[in-house]
């Protein structure tokens, strides 16, 4: 049985991949709103791909991406510590963490060191959001999610593409290791099992 630790109801926010920061500026509203003591930590590689992030953003960055994303927070980032590097080099230490976002990690060689990054940081109650969860593209992150059995229950599903967890019990590093994700160790039988599990806890516009 899963019974959350009220001392640690107040750990850490975490966001891997923020981008230009229009879901930070969210999160930053809830830490200020919650009077929460502690900033969220967000992690991106603040890098401008300008083919393909020019045509997502509908404009060319005219200055650099860490710059920009201060700017779209405007005041609210007093309340978020940036990170700026490849997320799959993230090291934590600070302390437990109640909430993560993923963005950023969709597949398997990045997904595995960031859950080996927090590993020792999760606890029963902490919740995890993963963004592209039923977008086609990135299956390798309901793939990866499977591996991880019932230590992680199912509780919302978000229109778009994301779909919300709750943490019950923290994983060990290798059980998240690359060799324990790889897709390439995937039999037919465990993805049809995956795909029959996932099926029937999403509404039918994210099934697909």
């Amino acid at each position: 049985m899963c019974i959350r630790d009220r001392q640690n109801r107040h750990g850490y926010v975490v966001e891997l991949g923020t981008w230009l920061g229009a879901a930070t500026a969210w999160i930053a509203a809830g830490v200020r709103d919650s009077a929460v003591d502690r900033k969220a930590h967000v992690y991106d590689r603040f890098k401008w791909d300008d083919k393909n992030h020019t045509r997502k953003a509908g404009r060319r960055l005219t200055r650099n991406m860490l710059a920009e994303f201060r700017a779209n927070l405007g005041p609210l980032i007093e309340y978020v510590v940036p990170h700026k590097g490849e997320i799959a080099e993230l090291v934590w230490t600070e302390g437990n963490v109640s909430l993560i976002i993923f963005d950023a990690p969709k597949r398997a060689k990045v997904i595995s060191p960031v859950l080996i990054a927090f590993a020792d940081y999760v606890y029963c109650g902490t919740i995890l959001v993963w963004q592209d969860f039923t977008h086609s593209s990135s299956y390798q992150i309901p793939a990866c999610i499977s591996r991880l059995g019932d230590k992680l229950e199912f509780i919302d599903a978000v229109p778009g593409s994301t779909a919300v967890f709750l943490v019950k019990q923290s994983w060990t590093p290798a059980e998240v290791s690359q060799e324990a994700l790889a897709p390439s160790r995937w039999t037919r039988d465990e993805i049809i099992a995956a795909w029959q599990r996932w099926l029937p806890l999403l509404p039918d516009e994210m099934a697909a």
